[in-house]
């Protein structure tokens, strides 16, 4: 037996228990229990366990007796079927699969499509896939079916799927949630050393399902490095998945803490994106199908499909998201439609806004009633209601409230609005049996996404309404509002008769409070939300900051933004009409380069550090950006820097570029693989940053793997004009003399 397959015995044996070789017997304790094996080497199956305790068994290879009998995975997956039945089990005949996109490769069948990529990792680096859907699109039960599928028919020869629900249950670490997990969700103790060791041998592929979550609690750069330890245990071997949303993956803050943290020193990984696609047609007849089926209809689902879309105009918005569409067929088979009757020219978010009230209306309103029969509630009550629990539950570390602190919302909610008191304690009674509300571990949480962002975007409204901002820093300073939400709130308030004036003195003045990252972008948010608002012309703001896409299907009219920092300007879904931008900083810029007026001027005091044409080129030179601003009329002047550009052939800075954008997706790369798509010069420029430490070598048995190890954003800067770091401009100064 090789030290390699002793000491692989000895890791999963107990600590302080005797471990003694005399020959091909070996003698161990594990959990308690003692062991005593008889080995033999096979000429064709490598090492195999023949004999336990005495008892002759099937001769198995060493690493199939060690996961099967040692860890117990034919236990492990039936837990994790067990699980998943529990988990969907009101839901199960009526699952089906969502179409998924893979690095831009379209497959039909999600479930397949990620089973194939789990069984065939990348050979020297842990493969990560970053699995992401808007909310509500069946991220979580994607990957139940997954699960499933892979326990239902397992063998041994392929991995299993494990789940580790981020959302809420665990805080602190992901080593705390796997932990968690595995004793409380799949009841199958492991300890972290066994969980690498089944992850590294392609036993286990970890989820870590909800990671934005996490770093709603933790930070990104908390989350991040977490994720770096853990692709470094792995050397690369393994498969990791992290699930979020697709805004959150799409958010200028991820993608730059992402670079700043997620840099293994021991492993390496490659990484993939895949998409979950909107439901059309095809899935939402198959999923009346099923539904059909299963509750032994003999009715056509394709009319029943075609009748639903026409009841809803087509509404894409709606009618993709696999929450409501299941809700609606589940309505439509109550009453044969009539339930579904709304009025007709409504845009998507009227239409959602009215299945939420329909909602509630039938799952809560009609079955709340008194000892006389009498509704005990109204629709503005729960309204109300919500709004306040969705705060409370976006500002708890946990993400969940326990049946005692539902009722203090309700009765705080419901005598803030008057409501007589007898109405408050029989509807504070009543609110842990809310339909909205799934109970997990004995606490409470809004049983889908989509009830949580609507309410918490009713909760904001109803404070910007009122003008009611005193503790908003109390709600809104340790994460950032979702996308989701802002979205919702930005169409609340278009037509919102509001003070703007008012609300933005009392906002702006919340911008000072300190140095409180998350409260001054979420300040941010609702002043741009307040600027999109029909009676906001004429209106000054001071020190914005604005880390993402807030911008996105803006329209500001005579705005003058001042000393504000904004991280991205897309001036290609929002609308602008004589706003003036002075004495900030922007650090991207999105547009379409051929465009000749934008509705927008930026000031010569105002730091401009990238444009992204509508091509998805990226221009970073100086001159570049001043040339194509004052010729789209965003600039009224073109800026030159004193400097003298560097330089630097095209073709060096081609390479370079290219080597960033390897980085960026592998964190490791090689110079053979540059050298396949750029040439050979490749060789020069490695030799040459490795040299001024722009780059570090690390060598693995069958190549040489590069990294970066200064900031990106500035190297690229470095090739067109003097930066701040003294090695890249020594490095780009003799690219340019020497290439």
């Amino acid at each position: 037996m090789s030290n390699q397959e002793l000491e692989q015995l000895r890791m999963l044996a107990d600590p302080h228990g005797d471990f003694i070789v005399d020959g091909d017997e070996i003698l161990f304790y594990r959990a308690g229990k003692e062991y005593n094996i008889k080995v033999r080497r096979d000429a064709s199956l490598g090492l195999i366990v023949s004999s336990q305790n005495g008892k002759k068994i099937e001769d198995l290879p060493f690493l199939k007796y060690v996961k099967d009998c040692l860890i117990g995975f034919p236990t492990l997956a039936t837990q994790v079927i067990k699980h998943v039945n529990q988990k969907n089990k009101e839901q199960k005949e009526c699952l089906i699969q969502s179409p998924i996109k893979i690095d831009d490769e379209c497959y039909g069948n999600g479930v397949d499509a990620l089973i194939t990529q789990f069984i065939n990792p990348p050979i020297f680096s842990t493969g990560l896939i970053q699995l992401m859907a808007p909310a509500g699109q069946g991220k979580s039960i994607l990957l139940d079916m997954v699960s499933y599928a892979l326990a239902k028919d397992y063998t041994g020869e392929h991995p299993l799927l494990l789940n580790i629900d981020l959302l809420g249950r665990f805080v602190g670490s992901i080593e705390d949630a796997i932990a968690g997990a595995l004793n409380n969700v799949y009841y199958f103790p492991m300890s972290q050393i066994e969980i690498m060791y089944a992850i590294k041998n392609r036993w286990i592929v970890l989820a870590l399902d909800g990671f934005d979550e996490l770093i709603s609690r933790v930070g990104a750069k908390g989350a991040f490095l977490k994720l770096t330890s853990l692709i470094d245990q792995l050397d690369g071997c393994g498969y990791l998945l992290i699930s979020a949303r697709e805004s959150f993956f799409e958010s200028q803050e991820i993608k730059i803490s992402s670079q700043a943290y997620l840099t293994p020193q021991i492993g390496t990984y490659e990484k993939k994106d895949s998409v979950i696609m909107p439901w059309q047609h095809e899935q939402r007849k198959l999923l009346i199908s099923k539904y059909v089926n299963a509750n032994l209809l003999k009715l056509n689902s394709d009319n029943i499909c075609s009748e639903i879309e026409k009841i809803f105009d087509n509404d894409e918005e709606l009618l993709k998201n696999p929450f409501f569409l299941t809700k609606i067929i589940e309505w439509y088979f109550e009453d044969r439609g009539n339930a579904l009757k709304i009025e007709s020219n409504l845009d998507s978010f009227a239409r959602i806004q009215r299945v939420i009230e329909k909602y509630i209306e039938r799952e809560a309103m009609k079955k709340w009633l008194d000892s006389d029969g009498n509704q005990i509630s109204t629709m503005d009550d729960h309204r109300n209601v919500l709004g306040v629990i969705a705060e409370e539950l976006f500002r708890s570390p946990m993400l969940r409230l326990s049946a005692e602190e539902l009722k203090i919302c309700a009765e705080l909610a419901l005598t803030a609005s008057h409501t007589e008191s007898k109405k408050i304690e029989a509807f504070s009674e009543k609110i842990k049996i809310h339909s909205v509300f799934s109970v997990v571990d004995n606490q409470y949480i809004f049983s889908h996404i989509q009830f949580s962002n609507y309410y918490l975007a009713i909760r904001i409204l109803d404070r910007i309404k009122q003008c009611n901002f005193d503790d908003l820093e109390t709600f809104y300073t340790d994460k950032e509002i979702p996308k989701e939400v802002v979205t919702w709130l930005k169409w609340l308030l278009k037509s919102e008769k509001i003070d703007v004036k008012l609300i933005l003195n009392k906002l702006e003045s919340k911008l000072k409070i300190g140095n409180l990252q998350f409260l001054k972008n979420n300040v941010s948010k609702l002043i741009v939300l307040i600027l999109n608002n029909r009676n906001a012309e004429n209106s000054t703001v001071n020190g914005l900051m604005l880390m993402g896409d807030d911008f996105d299907d803006i329209f500001l009219k005579n705005v003058l933004l001042k000393n504000s920092d904004i991280y991205q300007l897309n001036l290609l879904s929002s609308s602008f009409e004589n706003v003036k931008v002075e004495n900030s900083k922007v650090f991207s810029i999105q547009l379409d380069v051929r465009s000749k007026y934008l509705g927008i001027k930026i000031d010569q005091n105002t730091e401009i550090n990238g444009i992204t044409s509508s091509d998805g080129k990226d221009i970073y030179s100086p001159r570049a950006i001043s040339k194509i601003l004052s010729e789209c009329g965003v600039l009224e002047n073109e800026r030159y820097d004193d400097e003298i550009e560097k330089d630097v052939p095209e073709n060096v800075k081609e390479v370079v570029a290219r080597m960033i954008s390897k980085s960026n997706k592998h964190f490791y790369f090689s110079s053979e693989e540059v050298e396949e798509e750029t040439g050979n010069l490749v060789y020069d420029i490695v030799k040459k940053g490795i040299e001024h430490e722009i780059f570090k070598e690390r060598e693995t048995s069958t190549r040489t793997l590069i990294s970066i190890c200064v900031d990106k954003q500035m190297l690229i800067e470095g090739a067109e004009k003097t930066v701040s770091n003294e090695k890249i401009n020594a490095f780009w100064s003799e690219l340019a003399i020497n290439t």
